[in-house]
C-alpha cells in the first residue's frame, strides 16, 4: 500500500508547472539587478547623466511596488491565470520595445511598463504556485518563489554584464521576451486550476489613492538622499503621501469586500 508521502509525489505536468512559475519570478527579479552593470553602457548610448538613467532602472522597481497590491486584487477577482497571461503580454511587450528605445525617455517609459507587467505577474505567480501543491507541501512553494526570486537578483548583473559586453544592453530586453513566452506556453499546458474568482467592481478609488500615496513616498525617498530631505520639493511629496494614504484609510473600511484590501483579509 502506499505512504502518504507516495501518493503525494508531484505529477510530471506539477514540476513543469512549477519550472513555469520560476522562470516567471526569476525574469521578474532578474530586471531588478541586470541593468545595473549596464548603466555605464546606457548613459554613453543617449548621451545622458548618470541621475537620468538610474530611473531606468527605479521606474522598473518603484511601479512594481506600488502596483503589487492593486495586481493581487485583480488575479483574485479575474483569475490568477488570465492576470499572469496579461502581465506576461505586457512584460515582454514593453521589454520588446525597450530593446529598441531611440532615447533615454523612451526607455524609461518602457521600464514603466514593465514594471505593471510584473506587478500582474508575481501575485498570480504566487497563488497558482501555492494552489498547484497539496498543503502538506506548501512550504515548497514559498521555498521555490523566495529561492527562485533570490538566484534572480543575485545572478542579474552577472547576466547584464555578460549581455553588456558580448553583444549590448538591448540584448538584456531581448531575452525577457522568448523566457515570458516559455512560461506562458508551459503555464497554458499544464496549469488548469479552477478559479475562485471575486465577482465585484473594482476598486479604482483604493487603486489611486494608494498607488499615488506610495508613488510619492518612495520618489521622496529616492530624490530625498539627492535633494535632501528638507527640499520643499520633497517635503510636498511626503505630505502628499501621507494625504493619499489617509484617504485610503477613510475610504476602504467604507467598502466593506469591495475593497482593495478587503476587511477580511
Amino acid at each position: 500500500m502506499a505512504t502518504p508521502q507516495e501518493r503525494e509525489q508531484l505529477a510530471a505536468g506539477t514540476k513543469m508547472a512549477l519550472a513555469a512559475m520560476g522562470l516567471g519570478v526569476f525574469v521578474i527579479a532578474n530586471d531588478f539587478t541586470a541593468l545595473d552593470v549596464a548603466l555605464p553602457a546606457i548613459e554613453e548610448d543617449f548621451d545622458v547623466d548618470v541621475g537620468s538613467a538610474q530611473w531606468v532602472i527605479n521606474a522598473y522597481a518603484l511601479v512594481f511596488g506600488l502596483a503589487i497590491v492593486t495586481g493581487g486584487r485583480l488575479a483574485d477577482m479575474l483569475g490568477r491565470r488570465k492576470v499572469f497571461f496579461i502581465g506576461s503580454g505586457i512584460f515582454a511587450g514593453f521589454s520588446l520595445l525597450g530593446a529598441l528605445a531611440p532615447d533615454v525617455g523612451f526607455l524609461i517609459g518602457t521600464r514603466v511598463g514593465m514594471g505593471i507587467g510584473a506587478a500582474l505577474m508575481w501575485p498570480a505567480i504566487l497563488g497558482m504556485t501555492y494552489a498547484a501543491l497539496p498543503v502538506s507541501r506548501a512550504a515548497l512553494a514559498g521555498g521555490l518563489i523566495l529561492g527562485v526570486a533570490g538566484l534572480g537578483n543575485a545572478v542579474g548583473p552577472l547576466i547584464g554584464g555578460a549581455l553588456t559586453d558580448l553583444i549590448s544592453w538591448r540584448a538584456i530586453f531581448f531575452l525577457n521576451v522568448p523566457v515570458a513566452a516559455i512560461a506562458v506556453a508551459v503555464t497554458a499546458a499544464k496549469i488548469h486550476q479552477p478559479q475562485e474568482r471575486v465577482d465585484e467592481r473594482i476598486d479604482y478609488a483604493g487603486m489611486a489613492t494608494l498607488s499615488l500615496g506610495l508613488l510619492l513616498l518612495l520618489v521622496a525617498l529616492d530624490q530625498g538622499t539627492d535633494w535632501g530631505f528638507g527640499d520643499p520639493r520633497v517635503v510636498a511629496m511626503l505630505a502628499g503621501s501621507a494625504l493619499m494614504v489617509t484617504s485610503f484609510a477613510v475610504i476602504e473600511p467604507r467598502l466593506g469586500e469591495r475593497a482593495l484590501v478587503p476587511a477580511s483579509v
